[in-house]
């Protein structure tokens, strides 16, 4: 269903850290995922109310025991913090910096 007003929260779920751009007719936003895949989600919406999910900027880091949390291992507290988002002549999301595995996005 298509909102017509902005009632909080506007999207029904934890995005911390929001980067929001617009490009257009349509803004784009991204935020922290930490530990969780896939990572870095990319998020339209023509009107700030409505949004939806169009990509991930990756689907997984590492396939490491700490990484998918398994065999007791996790990353908690590590991960994806902070992601942006920049236009410069075209649409790119920037890398996403993880602490966990020295690796981006």
């Amino acid at each position: 269903m298509i909102r017509t007003e902005a009632k909080k929260p506007i999207v029904l779920a934890d995005i911390p850290d929001p980067c929001v751009i617009r490009v257009g007719g349509n803004f784009y936003m991204t935020s922290t995922t930490m530990y969780f895949t896939p990572g870095c989600p990319i998020m339209r919406s023509r009107d700030l109310v409505n949004w939806e999910i169009v990509n991930y900027v990756y689907e997984t880091l590492d396939d490491s025991d700490h990484m998918t949390l398994s065999n007791g291992k996790n990353d908690y507290g590590r991960g994806t913090w902070a992601s942006s988002l920049r236009m410069v002549r075209i649409f790119v999301p920037r890398p996403c910096p993880n602490p966990a595995t020295s690796r981006s996005g």
